[in-house]
């Protein structure tokens, strides 16, 4: 309701099995989408021909009554009726949401007409009628809510909502309900007082973790306001040691069969190996130091070693893997090895995103301003004139693509944006002295059983030799500048050289990486070795993504600009 566009959001929509759809007829959905550069809700509306919420109400007839033989070849009668069903909810929500209606009634008309609240009723079983007990007690903290706020609305709530995850805020289940349960209990030491289970496990059990650092508070406490008074001859280091060790104690205590402790040398992407807690010496009244030699990457449990999953999906499942890369794809997998495999082999969708729909309108405009360079250098002098700033930004205009941004207000201030960038691109970079031989060319090369392909922004001419045309490469970034390191280490160039030489017969003498948003010209490394060991660096990422070595590589930057840090289960976030 907040974002039709949220592709991650709609996968999970359509995946509830109350609307009775097969993975087939999902996968079908997605390629459609896909094939026609629609997001999965477009998808759906131009499959049923309707426009949900342009119009106050359309008639359930025109949305069960569809003839359309697309409809009747991809989806069974089940799942017809399935989507009818939610396209039928999803347009009577949007109306809600504009009146303004109270959020419980917006999502109890969701529970009751789409039958989910009826499928946990109907198994008759403790574990359904746990599931109805939660959704109740969300509807319980959406009331809340909506008493404390009487002034907010869907999208302020969706934003608390979304904060309270990322804080890592979660609601006290009673333990009672659980009692029946065969499942584990995540909980913090805090949480798990005056609980007790017949295994515990405590994790963590490093320096710095438990104890935790000892931070001060941005603002201090009164002595005088603090009910325990701590030893005054203890220092702020040993009362925080003292704290940590009686939530220990908490912990440790709630096993009323086993407890296990659990500790390790490095954590994440961490280089530094952790020293075990003082903690650790205290209850076990030994050296626990030469317990900590694990090899980084392996864990042990009772003296099994194992590597960590490489893949999501089974090695013995058989899938196809594509036989067709592009620099894109290689630069995805060196990112991040399991973001590759969400993205091209589950090919789960990913949300519009606003940088990749500015770089587009970016690119497409920079292509259509040199064609008519080419054009005028081409062309009768006087007759066909060069281009002008004018003419830059009319392009821009024309280009612009809205997708993926916040609301108007951010995509306004990300065009305003991109005109100054492109104003100052046209007033420092941007030369009539450049001859463009080709944009936008795209090519292909063969290795073995797999090819790569790719698109190169700009061949500017610098001279003819003998016959022979000796050029230079230009690809537009819209990102950041790169650190100097990075381009050392990045293959686009030195990749598009190869193709370049071996496919048009030009001759590379340079290339160039043009940063627009900072107006700055970098030269690439395209030295015959540069080229060799890009070559091998590509054939060896394609040979591990044959392989399936889609191991995770979190990183806490990385991930929070991941798409898919939601059902990442290593993201760092």
């Amino acid at each position: 309701m907040v974002d039709y566009s949220d592709e991650i959001a709609m996968y999970k929509l359509l995946a509830m099995s109350v609307w009775k759809l097969t993975p087939r007829e999902y996968m079908d959905i997605n390629r459609l989408a896909r094939e026609e550069r629609l997001t999965l809700f477009e998808e759906l509306e131009k499959l049923w021909n309707i426009k949900l919420g342009q119009e106050e109400k359309i008639p359930l007839d025109e949305i069960e009554d569809i003839e359309n033989p697309i409809i009747e070849k991809i989806f069974n009668a089940d799942s017809i009726a399935g989507v009818t069903n939610l396209l039928t909810i999803l347009q009577s929500s949007i109306l809600k949401v504009k009146d303004n209606r109270p959020m419980t009634e917006i999502l109890y008309e969701f529970v009751k007409s789409s039958g989910y609240l009826d499928s946990f009723v109907s198994e008759e079983s403790a574990d359904g009628l746990f599931a109805v007990s939660n959704i109740q007690k969300f509807f319980e903290s959406i009331k809340k809510y909506e008493k404390d706020n009487p002034d907010s609305n869907i999208y302020e709530y969706v934003d608390f909502i979304e904060y309270c995850i990322e804080v890592g805020e979660s609601p006290v289940v009673d333990q009672s309900e659980l009692e029946d349960f065969n499942a584990v209990n995540i909980l913090t030491v805090h949480g798990s007082k005056g609980l007790e289970f017949p295994a515990v496990f405590l994790v963590n059990l490093v320096a710095q973790r438990f104890p935790s650092r000892n931070m001060s508070d941005s603002i201090p406490m009164p002595e005088d306001l603090i009910k325990e008074m701590l030893d005054k001859k203890m220092s702020q280091e040993e009362a925080h040691i003292q704290e940590e060790r009686r939530l220990f104690y908490v912990g440790a205590t709630r096993a009323k069969e086993k407890l296990y402790l659990s500790a390790a040398s490095f954590y994440g992407d961490a280089k530094t190996k952790k020293k075990p807690s003082v903690f650790l010496y205290e209850i076990l009244d030994r050296d626990v130091a030469e317990e900590f030699n694990f090899e980084k990457g392996k864990v042990s449990i009772d003296g099994y070693e194992g590597q960590e999953n490489t893949s999501i999906i089974p090695k013995e499942v058989k899938i196809e893997l594509m036989k067709n890369f592009s620099y894109s794809q290689l630069d995805t997998y060196e990112l991040c090895p399991r973001k590759y495999e969400y993205a091209y082999v589950l090919r789960v969708p990913q949300k519009p995103n606003a940088s990749l729909s500015f770089g587009t309108t970016v690119h497409n405009t920079l292509k259509d301003f040199y064609t008519l360079l080419k054009t005028s250098k081409e062309g009768i002098e006087g007759i066909v004139s060069e281009p002008t700033l004018e003419e830059l930004l009319k392009l821009y205009n024309k280009n612009w693509v809205r997708a993926g941004y916040d609301n108007t207000k951010h995509e306004n201030m990300k065009k305003e944006q991109g005109e100054k960038m492109l104003k100052r691109y046209f007033e420092r970079i941007y030369s009539n002295d450049e001859t463009p031989l080709d944009l936008e060319e795209s090519f292909v090369m063969h290795l073995g059983e797999s090819t790569f392909a790719g698109k190169i922004d700009r061949i500017d001419l610098i001279q003819e030799d003998n016959g022979v045309k000796q050029v230079c490469i230009v690809d537009y970034k819209t990102g950041k500048v790169k650190k100097e390191a990075d381009i050392k280490k990045d293959l686009q160039l030195p990749l598009y050289a190869i193709f370049v030489e071996e496919k048009l017969g030009y001759k590379v003498v340079s290339a160039q990486y043009i940063f627009l948003e900072e107006g700055v010209k970098i030269e690439a490394d395209i030295s015959q070795k540069r080229r060799e060991k890009a070559k091998e660096r590509m054939v060896e990422i394609i040979e591990n993504i044959k392989a399936r070595d889609f191991h995770a590589e979190p990183d806490m930057f990385k991930c929070g600009m991941c798409d898919y840090r939601t059902v990442c289960e290593f993201a760092k976030t």
